[in-house]
Protein backbone atom coordinates (compact mmCIF):
# COMPACT_ATOMS: atom_id res chain seq x y z
CA UNK A 1 0.00 0.00 0.00
CA UNK A 2 1.27 3.60 -0.77
CA UNK A 3 2.24 5.57 2.35
CA UNK A 4 4.35 8.34 0.61
CA UNK A 5 4.43 12.04 2.21
CA UNK A 6 1.16 13.88 0.92
CA UNK A 7 -0.80 10.42 0.04
CA UNK A 8 -3.82 9.46 1.86
CA UNK A 9 -2.76 5.91 2.07
CA UNK A 10 0.07 7.43 4.47
CA UNK A 11 -2.93 8.40 6.92
CA UNK A 12 -4.87 5.36 6.30
CA UNK A 13 -2.25 3.62 7.39
CA UNK A 14 -1.84 5.13 11.45
CA UNK A 15 -5.52 5.17 10.99
CA UNK A 16 -5.64 1.33 10.88
CA UNK A 17 -2.90 1.04 13.33
CA UNK A 18 -5.17 3.18 15.72
CA UNK A 19 -8.25 0.96 15.53
CA UNK A 20 -5.91 -2.24 15.29
CA UNK A 21 -4.20 -1.30 19.17
CA UNK A 22 -8.09 -0.04 20.61
CA UNK A 23 -9.64 -3.33 19.52
CA UNK A 24 -6.49 -5.24 20.88
CA UNK A 25 -6.63 -3.24 24.50
CA UNK A 26 -10.17 -3.66 24.65
CA UNK A 27 -9.86 -7.62 24.12
CA UNK A 28 -6.62 -7.51 26.89
CA UNK A 29 -8.77 -5.46 29.35
CA UNK A 30 -10.79 -8.15 29.44
CA UNK A 31 -8.94 -11.32 29.45
CA UNK A 32 -8.87 -11.47 32.77
CA UNK A 33 -12.77 -11.82 33.40
CA UNK A 34 -13.15 -14.02 30.77
CA UNK A 35 -10.56 -16.73 32.07
CA UNK A 36 -13.13 -16.25 35.18
CA UNK A 37 -15.63 -17.84 32.59
CA UNK A 38 -13.82 -21.09 31.41
CA UNK A 39 -10.10 -21.33 29.79
CA UNK A 40 -11.74 -21.04 26.60
CA UNK A 41 -12.89 -17.92 26.82
CA UNK A 42 -9.69 -16.12 28.08
CA UNK A 43 -7.52 -17.89 25.58
CA UNK A 44 -9.61 -16.37 22.40
CA UNK A 45 -9.51 -13.04 23.92
CA UNK A 46 -5.96 -13.03 25.05
CA UNK A 47 -5.47 -14.88 21.14
CA UNK A 48 -7.63 -12.40 19.63
CA UNK A 49 -5.33 -9.17 21.37
CA UNK A 50 -2.20 -10.00 20.66
CA UNK A 51 -3.07 -10.53 16.70
CA UNK A 52 -4.46 -7.28 16.78
CA UNK A 53 -1.20 -5.82 18.75
CA UNK A 54 0.98 -7.71 16.80
CA UNK A 55 -0.74 -6.77 13.59
CA UNK A 56 -0.91 -2.89 14.34
CA UNK A 57 2.84 -3.14 14.94
CA UNK A 58 3.92 -5.30 11.64
CA UNK A 59 1.82 -2.93 9.69
CA UNK A 60 3.30 0.37 10.99
CA UNK A 61 6.87 -1.42 9.69
CA UNK A 62 5.72 -2.77 6.49
CA UNK A 63 2.20 -2.04 5.43
CA UNK A 64 1.85 -4.27 2.39
CA UNK A 65 -1.25 -6.16 0.57
CA UNK A 66 -1.03 -9.17 2.19
CA UNK A 67 -1.14 -7.59 5.90
CA UNK A 68 -4.47 -5.75 4.64
CA UNK A 69 -5.79 -9.03 3.69
CA UNK A 70 -5.15 -10.63 6.83
CA UNK A 71 -6.52 -7.19 8.44
CA UNK A 72 -9.55 -7.83 6.13
CA UNK A 73 -10.31 -11.85 7.12
CA UNK A 74 -9.67 -12.26 10.54
CA UNK A 75 -11.92 -8.90 11.73
CA UNK A 76 -14.26 -9.89 9.36
CA UNK A 77 -14.31 -13.50 11.24
CA UNK A 78 -14.36 -11.37 14.71
CA UNK A 79 -17.02 -9.54 13.59
CA UNK A 80 -19.27 -12.40 12.23
CA UNK A 81 -18.61 -13.95 15.79
CA UNK A 82 -19.69 -11.41 17.68
CA UNK A 83 -22.89 -11.01 15.75
CA UNK A 84 -23.48 -14.44 15.82
CA UNK A 85 -23.54 -14.27 20.00
CA UNK A 86 -25.92 -11.41 19.48
CA UNK A 87 -28.22 -13.05 17.30
CA UNK A 88 -28.46 -16.74 18.85
CA UNK A 89 -25.50 -16.76 21.09
CA UNK A 90 -22.39 -18.70 21.08
CA UNK A 91 -22.22 -22.86 21.33
CA UNK A 92 -20.03 -23.13 24.43
CA UNK A 93 -20.17 -21.42 28.41
CA UNK A 94 -23.20 -21.01 31.02
CA UNK A 95 -25.02 -18.95 28.28
CA UNK A 96 -24.62 -21.73 25.71
CA UNK A 97 -27.26 -20.63 22.59
CA UNK A 98 -28.15 -17.79 24.17
CA UNK A 99 -28.23 -14.19 22.43
CA UNK A 100 -26.21 -11.93 24.38
CA UNK A 101 -27.19 -7.89 24.84
CA UNK A 102 -25.19 -5.52 23.08
CA UNK A 103 -22.83 -3.50 25.51
CA UNK A 104 -21.05 0.02 24.91
CA UNK A 105 -17.80 -1.72 24.82
CA UNK A 106 -18.12 -4.44 22.73
CA UNK A 107 -20.35 -2.37 20.33
CA UNK A 108 -17.42 0.28 20.24
CA UNK A 109 -14.53 -2.58 19.75
CA UNK A 110 -16.90 -4.13 16.58
CA UNK A 111 -17.03 -0.60 15.35
CA UNK A 112 -13.22 -0.61 15.19
CA UNK A 113 -13.42 -4.13 13.84
CA UNK A 114 -15.60 -2.79 11.26
CA UNK A 115 -13.85 0.20 10.02
CA UNK A 116 -10.74 -2.09 9.91
CA UNK A 117 -12.43 -4.57 7.39
CA UNK A 118 -14.04 -1.06 5.28
CA UNK A 119 -10.64 0.50 4.70
CA UNK A 120 -8.20 -2.56 4.04
CA UNK A 121 -11.33 -3.81 1.86
CA UNK A 122 -11.42 -0.65 -0.18
CA UNK A 123 -7.52 -0.28 -0.52
CA UNK A 124 -7.38 -3.41 -1.71
CA UNK A 125 -9.87 -2.92 -4.51
CA UNK A 126 -9.05 0.35 -5.67
CA UNK A 127 -5.15 1.00 -4.76
CA UNK A 128 -5.23 4.15 -6.67
CA UNK A 129 -7.40 5.21 -3.87
CA UNK A 130 -4.14 5.28 -1.29
CA UNK A 131 -1.90 7.22 -4.13
CA UNK A 132 -4.38 10.04 -4.23
CA UNK A 133 -2.76 13.25 -2.69
CA UNK A 134 -3.77 15.79 0.29
CA UNK A 135 -2.55 18.30 2.16
CA UNK A 136 0.23 17.64 5.35
CA UNK A 137 -1.91 19.61 7.30
CA UNK A 138 -5.08 18.51 6.93
CA UNK A 139 -4.12 14.76 6.68
CA UNK A 140 -1.95 15.54 10.32
CA UNK A 141 -5.44 17.25 11.44
CA UNK A 142 -7.54 14.49 10.71
CA UNK A 143 -5.72 11.87 11.93
CA UNK A 144 -4.47 13.65 15.14
CA UNK A 145 -7.99 14.20 15.71
CA UNK A 146 -9.43 10.50 14.93
CA UNK A 147 -7.00 8.92 17.18
CA UNK A 148 -7.27 11.20 20.03
CA UNK A 149 -11.06 10.26 19.44
CA UNK A 150 -10.27 6.89 19.82
CA UNK A 151 -8.06 6.87 22.11
CA UNK A 152 -10.72 9.22 24.54
CA UNK A 153 -14.03 6.48 23.45
CA UNK A 154 -12.22 3.51 24.21
CA UNK A 155 -10.82 4.63 27.74
CA UNK A 156 -14.48 6.18 29.06
CA UNK A 157 -15.94 2.60 27.60
CA UNK A 158 -13.54 0.81 29.88
CA UNK A 159 -13.97 2.78 32.65
CA UNK A 160 -16.50 1.82 35.98
CA UNK A 161 -18.29 4.11 35.75
CA UNK A 162 -19.58 3.77 32.47
CA UNK A 163 -19.14 -0.21 32.52
CA UNK A 164 -20.97 -0.80 35.22
CA UNK A 165 -24.35 0.45 33.64
CA UNK A 166 -24.01 -2.53 31.47
CA UNK A 167 -24.02 -6.14 31.43
CA UNK A 168 -21.16 -8.18 31.13
CA UNK A 169 -20.65 -10.60 27.91
CA UNK A 170 -19.57 -13.62 28.44
CA UNK A 171 -19.57 -15.05 25.16
CA UNK A 172 -16.26 -16.07 23.26
CA UNK A 173 -16.20 -13.18 21.06
CA UNK A 174 -18.38 -10.68 22.84
CA UNK A 175 -15.76 -7.91 24.12
CA UNK A 176 -17.77 -8.05 27.32
CA UNK A 177 -16.85 -5.69 29.80
CA UNK A 178 -16.35 -8.69 32.94
CA UNK A 179 -17.36 -11.94 33.80
CA UNK A 180 -20.05 -12.96 35.92
CA UNK A 181 -17.63 -14.96 38.18
CA UNK A 182 -16.61 -13.05 40.58
CA UNK A 183 -13.99 -13.74 44.24
CA UNK A 184 -15.12 -16.22 46.62
CA UNK A 185 -15.14 -14.62 49.44
CA UNK A 186 -17.96 -12.11 47.70
CA UNK A 187 -20.17 -15.34 47.85
CA UNK A 188 -23.32 -13.19 49.11
CA UNK A 189 -23.51 -10.32 50.73
CA UNK A 190 -26.24 -7.79 52.93
CA UNK A 191 -28.14 -5.24 50.52
CA UNK A 192 -29.14 -2.14 51.89
CA UNK A 193 -32.98 -1.00 51.64
CA UNK A 194 -32.44 0.64 48.73
CA UNK A 195 -31.61 -2.58 46.62
CA UNK A 196 -35.56 -3.64 47.29
CA UNK A 197 -37.03 -0.22 46.06
CA UNK A 198 -39.07 -0.51 42.57
CA UNK A 199 -35.97 -0.81 40.33
CA UNK A 200 -33.99 -2.32 42.82
CA UNK A 201 -33.65 -6.32 41.18
CA UNK A 202 -30.57 -4.82 39.57
CA UNK A 203 -28.65 -4.56 42.34
CA UNK A 204 -30.22 -7.92 44.02
CA UNK A 205 -29.50 -9.90 40.99
CA UNK A 206 -26.59 -9.00 41.50
CA UNK A 207 -26.04 -10.13 45.33
CA UNK A 208 -28.17 -13.33 44.62
CA UNK A 209 -25.40 -14.33 42.01
CA UNK A 210 -22.51 -13.00 44.71
CA UNK A 211 -21.36 -10.39 42.43
CA UNK A 212 -20.06 -7.36 44.36
CA UNK A 213 -22.55 -4.32 44.23
CA UNK A 214 -20.55 -1.03 44.89
CA UNK A 215 -21.21 1.18 47.15
CA UNK A 216 -22.41 -1.46 49.56
CA UNK A 217 -20.46 -3.35 52.06
CA UNK A 218 -19.88 -6.97 51.88
CA UNK A 219 -21.27 -8.92 54.75
CA UNK A 220 -20.72 -12.78 54.68
CA UNK A 221 -21.11 -15.10 57.86
CA UNK A 222 -20.13 -18.79 58.02
CA UNK A 223 -22.94 -21.45 59.64
CA UNK A 224 -20.15 -21.31 62.48
CA UNK A 225 -22.38 -21.47 65.42
CA UNK A 226 -22.81 -17.82 65.82
CA UNK A 227 -25.54 -16.87 64.09
CA UNK A 228 -28.88 -16.22 65.62
CA UNK A 229 -30.61 -19.10 64.10
CA UNK A 230 -27.66 -21.79 64.54
CA UNK A 231 -28.00 -20.43 68.31
CA UNK A 232 -31.59 -20.89 68.93
CA UNK A 233 -31.11 -24.51 68.93
CA UNK A 234 -33.47 -25.61 66.15
CA UNK A 235 -32.66 -28.01 63.89
CA UNK A 236 -35.03 -27.01 60.47
CA UNK A 237 -32.09 -28.30 58.36
CA UNK A 238 -30.80 -31.25 56.82
CA UNK A 239 -33.67 -33.95 56.97
CA UNK A 240 -36.35 -32.02 57.75
CA UNK A 241 -36.13 -31.06 54.05
CA UNK A 242 -33.85 -27.96 54.10
CA UNK A 243 -30.80 -29.44 53.19
CA UNK A 244 -28.22 -26.95 53.46
CA UNK A 245 -27.30 -24.40 56.21
CA UNK A 246 -25.10 -21.16 55.84
CA UNK A 247 -24.26 -19.14 52.77
CA UNK A 248 -25.58 -20.22 49.40
CA UNK A 249 -22.91 -21.89 46.92
CA UNK A 250 -21.60 -19.24 44.30
CA UNK A 251 -23.55 -19.75 40.80
CA UNK A 252 -22.18 -17.55 38.15
CA UNK A 253 -24.66 -15.84 35.51
CA UNK A 254 -24.07 -15.01 31.79
CA UNK A 255 -25.76 -11.64 30.88
CA UNK A 256 -29.11 -13.25 29.73
CA UNK A 257 -30.15 -14.70 32.95
CA UNK A 258 -28.69 -12.38 35.25
CA UNK A 259 -31.16 -9.82 33.08
CA UNK A 260 -34.27 -12.18 33.81
CA UNK A 261 -32.99 -12.93 37.63
CA UNK A 262 -33.44 -8.62 38.21
CA UNK A 263 -36.85 -8.51 36.35
CA UNK A 264 -37.87 -11.60 38.68
CA UNK A 265 -36.46 -10.02 41.85
CA UNK A 266 -37.97 -6.56 40.59
CA UNK A 267 -41.57 -8.39 40.44
CA UNK A 268 -41.08 -9.98 43.97
CA UNK A 269 -40.17 -6.61 45.54
CA UNK A 270 -43.59 -5.19 44.91
CA UNK A 271 -44.73 -8.04 47.31
CA UNK A 272 -42.95 -6.26 50.41
CA UNK A 273 -44.82 -2.96 49.72
CA UNK A 274 -47.78 -4.82 49.84
CA UNK A 275 -47.99 -7.00 52.71
CA UNK A 276 -45.52 -5.44 55.27
CA UNK A 277 -47.30 -6.87 58.43
CA UNK A 278 -49.16 -9.88 59.18
CA UNK A 279 -52.44 -7.32 59.23
CA UNK A 280 -51.46 -6.95 55.08
CA UNK A 281 -51.03 -10.61 54.77
CA UNK A 282 -54.41 -11.67 56.36
CA UNK A 283 -56.63 -9.14 54.60
CA UNK A 284 -54.78 -9.93 51.60
CA UNK A 285 -55.74 -14.08 51.91
CA UNK A 286 -52.94 -15.57 53.75
CA UNK A 287 -53.75 -17.73 56.61
CA UNK A 288 -51.20 -18.77 59.27
CA UNK A 289 -49.66 -22.31 59.00
CA UNK A 290 -46.94 -21.76 61.36
CA UNK A 291 -45.94 -20.16 64.31
CA UNK A 292 -42.61 -17.81 64.08
CA UNK A 293 -40.08 -20.63 63.89
CA UNK A 294 -36.07 -20.28 64.29
CA UNK A 295 -34.56 -19.88 61.07
CA UNK A 296 -36.91 -19.84 59.13
CA UNK A 297 -39.55 -17.44 60.52
CA UNK A 298 -43.88 -17.74 60.92
CA UNK A 299 -45.24 -19.23 57.64
CA UNK A 300 -48.54 -17.34 55.91
CA UNK A 301 -50.56 -19.36 53.28
CA UNK A 302 -52.73 -17.91 50.26
CA UNK A 303 -54.34 -21.18 49.18
CA UNK A 304 -55.63 -20.03 46.45
CA UNK A 305 -52.03 -19.12 44.80
CA UNK A 306 -51.41 -23.03 44.57
CA UNK A 307 -51.91 -23.12 40.79
CA UNK A 308 -48.71 -25.11 39.82
CA UNK A 309 -47.11 -21.84 38.46
CA UNK A 310 -44.13 -19.35 39.79
CA UNK A 311 -44.91 -16.37 39.83
CA UNK A 312 -42.28 -13.75 41.15
CA UNK A 313 -45.11 -11.02 42.20
CA UNK A 314 -47.52 -13.82 43.75
CA UNK A 315 -45.06 -15.80 46.24
CA UNK A 316 -47.49 -18.97 48.26
CA UNK A 317 -46.37 -18.00 51.36
CA UNK A 318 -45.49 -14.71 53.40
CA UNK A 319 -42.39 -15.40 55.82
CA UNK A 320 -42.89 -13.01 59.27
CA UNK A 321 -40.93 -11.91 62.24
CA UNK A 322 -43.92 -13.23 64.39
CA UNK A 323 -47.46 -13.83 64.88
CA UNK A 324 -48.93 -10.50 66.11
CA UNK A 325 -50.85 -8.28 63.82
CA UNK A 326 -48.17 -6.00 63.21
CA UNK A 327 -45.12 -8.51 62.77
CA UNK A 328 -42.98 -7.56 60.02
CA UNK A 329 -42.80 -9.52 56.74
CA UNK A 330 -39.29 -10.63 56.56
CA UNK A 331 -39.29 -12.67 53.39
CA UNK A 332 -41.17 -15.25 51.01
CA UNK A 333 -41.59 -18.36 49.39
CA UNK A 334 -42.78 -20.03 46.78
CA UNK A 335 -44.67 -23.47 46.76
CA UNK A 336 -44.38 -26.01 43.93
CA UNK A 337 -45.67 -29.68 43.14
CA UNK A 338 -43.55 -30.86 40.77
CA UNK A 339 -42.74 -34.59 42.42
CA UNK A 340 -40.12 -36.12 44.59
CA UNK A 341 -36.47 -35.71 41.80
CA UNK A 342 -38.07 -32.62 39.93
CA UNK A 343 -37.44 -29.64 41.20
CA UNK A 344 -38.88 -26.72 39.67
CA UNK A 345 -37.50 -23.95 37.34
CA UNK A 346 -38.22 -21.03 39.89
CA UNK A 347 -35.84 -18.00 39.53
CA UNK A 348 -33.59 -17.68 36.10
CA UNK A 349 -30.16 -19.82 37.12
CA UNK A 350 -29.12 -21.36 39.81
CA UNK A 351 -29.28 -18.99 43.04
CA UNK A 352 -32.50 -20.10 44.28
CA UNK A 353 -32.07 -23.76 46.16
CA UNK A 354 -35.27 -25.52 46.34
CA UNK A 355 -36.37 -28.25 49.25
CA UNK A 356 -38.53 -30.42 49.12
CA UNK A 357 -40.92 -32.43 51.70
CA UNK A 358 -42.38 -35.25 51.42
CA UNK A 359 -44.70 -35.54 53.88
CA UNK A 360 -45.55 -33.03 57.24
CA UNK A 361 -47.37 -33.19 59.99
CA UNK A 362 -50.67 -31.06 59.35
CA UNK A 363 -53.50 -30.36 61.78
CA UNK A 364 -56.43 -27.30 62.55
CA UNK A 365 -53.44 -25.26 63.22
CA UNK A 366 -51.32 -25.47 60.05
CA UNK A 367 -48.39 -27.56 60.15
CA UNK A 368 -47.66 -28.71 63.54
CA UNK A 369 -44.14 -30.99 62.64
CA UNK A 370 -42.17 -31.87 60.28
CA UNK A 371 -40.42 -35.14 58.23
CA UNK A 372 -39.28 -36.09 61.70
CA UNK A 373 -42.62 -36.35 63.40
CA UNK A 374 -43.86 -39.39 63.38
CA UNK A 375 -47.53 -40.44 63.66
CA UNK A 376 -47.47 -40.94 67.09
CA UNK A 377 -46.36 -37.41 67.77
CA UNK A 378 -48.04 -36.04 65.20
CA UNK A 379 -51.52 -37.09 66.62
CA UNK A 380 -50.50 -36.35 70.02
CA UNK A 381 -50.83 -33.06 68.68
CA UNK A 382 -53.73 -32.95 67.32
CA UNK A 383 -52.69 -33.82 63.20
CA UNK A 384 -51.79 -36.70 61.19
CA UNK A 385 -49.15 -37.13 59.16
CA UNK A 386 -49.81 -35.91 55.40
CA UNK A 387 -47.69 -37.60 52.53
CA UNK A 388 -46.97 -34.72 49.81
CA UNK A 389 -45.14 -36.88 47.17
CA UNK A 390 -42.82 -33.67 46.37
CA UNK A 391 -43.81 -30.72 47.98
CA UNK A 392 -40.56 -28.29 46.92
CA UNK A 393 -40.14 -24.78 48.63
CA UNK A 394 -37.57 -21.74 48.19
CA UNK A 395 -37.22 -18.59 50.35
CA UNK A 396 -36.13 -15.08 49.21
CA UNK A 397 -35.34 -12.86 52.08
CA UNK A 398 -35.86 -9.34 49.84
CA UNK A 399 -37.15 -7.52 52.77
CA UNK A 400 -35.22 -4.41 53.65
CA UNK A 401 -33.95 -4.17 56.61
CA UNK A 402 -33.97 -8.15 56.63
CA UNK A 403 -31.59 -9.22 54.39
CA UNK A 404 -30.00 -12.84 54.74
CA UNK A 405 -26.36 -12.61 54.64
CA UNK A 406 -26.36 -16.29 54.00
CA UNK A 407 -27.57 -15.30 50.47
CA UNK A 408 -30.65 -13.81 48.83
CA UNK A 409 -32.29 -17.48 48.43
CA UNK A 410 -30.64 -19.05 51.89
CA UNK A 411 -32.95 -21.95 52.76
CA UNK A 412 -32.30 -20.26 56.37
CA UNK A 413 -31.91 -17.09 57.92
CA UNK A 414 -29.06 -16.45 60.12
CA UNK A 415 -30.66 -13.49 61.92
CA UNK A 416 -34.22 -15.52 63.11
CA UNK A 417 -32.79 -16.30 66.18
CA UNK A 418 -34.94 -17.21 69.82
CA UNK A 419 -37.37 -19.40 69.88
CA UNK A 420 -40.50 -21.15 68.66
CA UNK A 421 -43.15 -18.46 69.09
CA UNK A 422 -41.06 -16.00 70.27
CA UNK A 423 -38.04 -13.86 68.08
CA UNK A 424 -37.04 -12.51 71.34
CA UNK A 425 -37.42 -15.14 73.46
CA UNK A 426 -34.20 -17.07 75.26
CA UNK A 427 -33.32 -20.16 73.38
CA UNK A 428 -34.40 -23.01 74.10
CA UNK A 429 -31.58 -25.41 75.76
CA UNK A 430 -29.55 -28.10 73.38
CA UNK A 431 -31.38 -31.09 75.28
CA UNK A 432 -35.06 -29.50 74.61
CA UNK A 433 -34.59 -29.09 70.67
CA UNK A 434 -36.03 -31.53 69.49
CA UNK A 435 -39.61 -30.19 70.95
CA UNK A 436 -39.11 -27.23 68.40
CA UNK A 437 -40.10 -29.17 65.26
CA UNK A 438 -43.72 -28.21 65.65
CA UNK A 439 -43.47 -26.68 62.15
CA UNK A 440 -41.28 -27.22 59.00
CA UNK A 441 -40.85 -24.29 56.39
Amino acid sequence: MTTTDGTIGRYLRWLLVALSLAAGAIHFAEVGDHFNLSWKHGVFFAVVAWLQLSWAVAFLVAPTRKLLAAAALGNSLIVMLWAVSRIWGVPIGPGAWEPEPVALIDALCTAFEVVIVVVSVAVLWRPAMAQRTVRPSLGLAGIGVTGVAIAVVSTMALAPSFASEHHHGDEEDGHGHEAAATAPDHDHEAMTADDHDNSGGDTAAAAASGEHVEGHTDVVIAADGTSACEESNVAVGGNSGHGHRGPVPFEPLDPATRATLSAQIAQSNTVVLRYPTVAAAEAGGYRRITPYVPCIAAHYINSGLLDATFDPANPEILLFAGTAPDSPLVGLSYLDFTGPDNQPEGFAGSTDPWHVHERLCIGGGGVLGDENTDSGACEARGGRVVPLNGLWMMHEWNVPGWESRWGLFSSEHPDLGGRVGDINGTPDAPDNADDADTASG
